[in-house]
């Protein structure tokens, strides 16, 4: 579903680590921009024979005897958060054992309930530590067919008039779906948008010895590296001007500093606060997208909130 009718979303309830951080204002945040933009948050808590031990009960042949207990308890936690409106929380009972059964019940619970997109909370003292290679979350998390956002947890206000960040890799298949997305009028809670280009530089073989052009001429590594920026410069002036035809309010930066992409975005982040950081992938499936990729890595430190976007949710 693409994420332009995005009316009901999933948040993934995790009562540990909700009883540990503070997310009022993060939730509060999103809890005005949902509402304003008509879509509903749903608390979500899978109950399997994995995830139970959190309550203290063990494990129990039949699980649904558990699920007032659980309900209780999540909503005694969300009536504490005084000035946040969201759904009444959903308890489901799954009784596969495996992880990746689990996980393609709850994608196959999701499409059934028509939810179009996931929430997240990550924890900013742990970061995602929960999502090591073969946790519950993690395969859960990369099972899904959907948008996405994971939210860190740095107890303050989110604000959302900032501007959203989109990291641009000058393929044309990327800058189709950009424009795509873009031309769908997603709920954004902004329309300013920041086209962020990482220029990186060449190895550092090419640092001592130049660059060698066919014809013989030799150019140094500060002109080459010039005229790259301004080739870059060139194409997101392009993706710009497709954008700001659907009325959104944006801006370029291309980046000539040391250092990889991941890094990049996270200083420009940590210097100037964004409401979201917008990830597109070209890959269906979330698993494909985050194993080893830009997405991966920024979702285990989360510098802002991360909207994770796949080609069918544009």
């Amino acid at each position: 579903m693409p994420l332009s009718q995005l009316r009901k979303m999933i948040w993934f309830f995790d009562p540990i680590q909700h009883e540990k951080d503070d997310i009022k204002k993060e939730l509060r945040a999103l809890t005005d921009w949902s509402s304003k933009k008509r879509i509903q948050i749903v608390p979500f808590y899978a109950l399997t024979p994995r995830t139970i031990s959190w309550i203290g009960l063990g494990m129990a042949p039949d699980l649904h005897q558990f699920v007032p207990v659980i309900e209780e308890k999540m909503n005694s936690m969300l009536s504490e958060m005084i000035g946040i409106s969201i759904a009444s929380p959903v308890v489901k009972v799954f009784q596969q054992k495996g992880l990746r059964e689990i996980a393609q019940a709850i994608k196959e619970y999701c499409h059934g309930e028509q939810f179009g997109s996931s929430l997240i909370f990550a924890s900013s003292k742990s970061t995602f530590e929960k999502l090591y290679i073969g946790s519950f979350s993690e395969t859960v998390l990369f099972s899904l067919d959907m948008p996405s956002l994971v939210v860190p947890i740095q107890g303050r206000e989110l604000n959302l008039e900032n501007p959203v960040l989109v990291p641009f890799d000058l393929t044309e298949e990327n800058f189709h779906s950009i424009v795509q997305f873009f031309k769908k009028r997603p709920p954004l809670p902004h329309s300013k948008v920041v086209i962020y280009y990482k220029a990186t530089r060449p190895d550092e073989v090419f640092v001592q010895t130049g660059v060698h052009f066919a014809g013989g001429g030799w150019l140094s590594m500060e002109e080459y590296h010039k005229n790259q920026v301004a080739k870059c410069q060139a194409e997101c002036d392009r993706l710009k001007q497709e954008i700001e035809a659907f009325n959104f309010e944006v801006s370029t930066v291309v980046d000539g500093d040391f250092g990889s992409v991941e890094e990049g975005v996270r200083e420009y982040c940590a210097k100037k606060p964004v409401s979201a950081t917008i990830l597109f992938t070209t890959a269906t499936p979330a698993s494909a997208v985050l194993l080893g990729s830009l997405s991966r890595q920024l979702l285990r430190h989360p510098p802002s909130p991360l909207w994770i976007l796949h080609k069918v949710d544009i």
